[in-house]
């Protein structure tokens, strides 16, 4: 599971073993392909990933989500559902501009993860 989820990067094997990383993406995972909304496990995760220190679980979380978008829309292409795949990169777009935003004027960590767990599930369903 690991070497598949760091897809050969040293680096990432080691964030995702030392910081909670295996953990965070695999509740995101379930969240986000779960068939309806668990909000008690979105809120577990965005006070995980959102807290004063937690910086590094926040990158983890926000590069998990964008690569479940664009896996998922890339596999939708492959496979001719091409609206499927246009919809899931457009909230790839979305989902790139609302962390740069939230970097950049330094919103809401919590609210944004809850935020990006309410938009990759309404996506994945699609």
């Amino acid at each position: 599971a690991l070497a598949k989820r760091a897809g050969g990067s040293a680096r990432t094997a080691i964030l995702l073993t030392q910081y909670g990383g295996l953990e965070i993406a695999e509740t995101l995972d379930a969240l986000a392909t779960a068939g309806k909304s668990d909000v008690a496990g979105a809120y577990r995760l965005a006070e995980a990933v959102a807290g004063r220190d937690q910086a590094i679980q926040f990158d983890i979380f926000n590069r998990r989500a964008l690569d479940l978008l664009s896996t998922g829309a890339s596999q939708a292409a492959l496979s001719g559902d091409l609206a499927r795949a246009k919809t899931l990169s457009d909230t790839w777009h979305e989902a790139l501009n609302a962390i740069s935003e939230t970097d950049t004027y330094n919103l809401d960590k919590k609210q944004h993860a809850l935020t990006m767990i309410d938009r990759l599930n309404s996506a994945m369903r699609m």
